[in-house]
């Protein structure tokens, strides 16, 4: 059986209105957004599953969690990237829905 040291982490909404018209371009309703990273009823524990970023070639000290059902995926972040993040998230969304058309289909 293969295992991953699971981290402590904390989950922090930010910009999150920003954040739900990006994901909403790509398809993704909020409703199934909290669906699949919500914890669930009666749980104390998440669910998702973490890969270190050693365990994916990385060099950085990342974790990345994939939803259960691995069709998402989020990734832990320095506070340099989130500086970084929260500086570009605006023109990224503008970006996003310029291009809507264009986006390619979301695997299922």
């Amino acid at each position: 059986e293969y295992r991953v040291r699971q981290p402590r982490y904390r989950c922090h909404k930010l910009r999150d209105s920003e954040f739900a018209r990006v994901r909403s371009a790509f398809g993704i309703s909020e409703r199934e957004y909290y669906a699949v990273f919500g914890l669930q009823e009666k749980r104390t524990e998440s669910d998702l599953y973490v890969v270190s970023a050693k365990d994916a070639s990385g060099r950085s000290p990342s974790f990345f969690f994939l939803s259960p059902d691995q069709r998402f995926m989020l990734k832990s972040c320095t506070p340099k990237d989130v500086k970084t993040l929260m500086n570009i998230v605006r023109r990224y969304r503008q970006h996003v829905e310029s291009c809507q058309e264009d986006l390619p289909p979301l695997p299922l």
